[in-house]
């Protein structure tokens, strides 16, 4: 198979991870970048040899791309994703991937009907088996406590912005151990939520929350914390299950392989989704003397497992996320479950 054609669409420091993931991938050529720092766009095309736009809509629509990274606010994100759709380019969102679940499903929406994979960047749902053995061993999980401490992000500027991001610590630092929060103890009944800016430096500006805390509670009596917070020495990434046979505690891998394995999940998702158009670039026709056409009942004709870090497999962590932070503007406590049923995904 020929390499998969991605572009990487950047806003922030974020991006330069990415372009090493892609371009240290053999099954993938990085052909093309952009970024909101034009100078940076072009600083990293001559580092990576290749080419680069001044703007993201530019990229999409003059590039023949078989994916792209969307390194970005969701708020960028917004504006690009229906072109990605429509230009048939499978997509990888880094996280947050959206900031309310109605975003969320508009999204899934348009790539259902483009019929292209739209993944979601994760530092263990690529991998979870060693995750999901630890938490095995405690037995029925009744409490788990996560707590994410970390310097401010390089990329603030968006991460900080409520409007673009759509939150602040809660949903850019911890975003990933909400998801496994959810993944590990199921949907809670409700969420109650503090947050605030209790750091917040002279020198730096940002109107999202610096600290965040929230209580996930669950109709049977178990119950899950998350704290978050930016700026408070010393960064600690640790989630403590409490369970029926044990305790354990869980910590994420900040090297760079959560980025690799996301990349990987996107090529291989774009070979399993490849349209039958010959005249498209993910086309790749028979050998010669081999029909190009599958039987119906073919086992080639059924759907491919779906990738393990689909947008639409995150939908119930951002209905929490919402939850979260409508509770820190209610005052009360907020039902996921509610924001599911009114986007009609219970």
């Amino acid at each position: 198979m020929s390499p998969i054609r991605i572009g990487v669409l950047g806003e922030g420091a974020t991006a330069e991870a990415w372009l090493r993931a892609v371009a240290g991938n053999q099954n993938a050529r990085l052909a093309v970048l952009s970024d909101s720092d034009a100078d940076r766009a072009a600083s990293l095309a001559a580092h990576y040899a290749t080419d680069c736009e001044k703007d993201h809509r530019t990229l999409l629509v003059q590039h023949a791309l078989d994916a792209a990274v969307f390194a970005m606010s969701p708020a960028a994100a917004e504006r690009l994703l229906p072109i990605a759709a429509q230009r048939s380019v499978a997509v990888l969102l880094d996280t947050p991937p959206a900031r309310t679940l109605d975003e969320a499903v508009r999204r899934v929406a348009l790539f259902d009907k483009a019929r292209r994979p739209l993944l979601v960047a994760s530092d263990w749902r690529f991998d979870p088996a060693p995750i999901d053995a630890v938490a095995n061993a405690c037995g029925r999980i009744f409490h788990a406590a996560a707590v994410v401490t970390a310097p401010f992000p390089a990329d603030l500027e968006w991460r900080g912005d409520r409007v673009r991001a759509g939150g602040g610590a809660l949903i850019n630092a911890a975003y990933v151990w909400l998801d496994l929060l959810v993944h590990l103890m199921g949907l809670p009944s409700d969420v109650v939520t503090q947050m605030g800016r209790l750091v917040q430096p002279p020198d730096l500006a940002y109107d999202a929350e610096d600290t965040a805390c929230a209580l996930l509670r669950y109709a049977d009596g178990r119950s899950a914390t998350i704290t978050a917070a930016w700026g408070r020495p010393p960064s600690e990434r640790v989630l403590t299950l409490r369970g029926a046979d044990d305790l354990a505690c869980l910590t994420l891998d900040m090297a760079p392989s959560p980025l690799a394995r996301g990349v990987a999940a996107l090529i291989a998702a774009c070979g399993a989704s490849a349209p039958a158009d010959p005249n498209c670039a993910h086309h790749q026709p028979a050998p010669p003397g081999v029909s190009d056409d599958v039987p119906s009942d073919s086992p080639e004709t059924l759907a491919p497992t779906p990738p393990p870090s689909t947008l639409e497999a995150h939908l119930k962590t951002i209905a929490v996320t919402q939850a979260a932070y409508l509770s820190a503007r209610t005052g009360a406590p907020e039902s996921p479950h509610v924001l599911l049923e009114r986007a009609g995904r219970v």
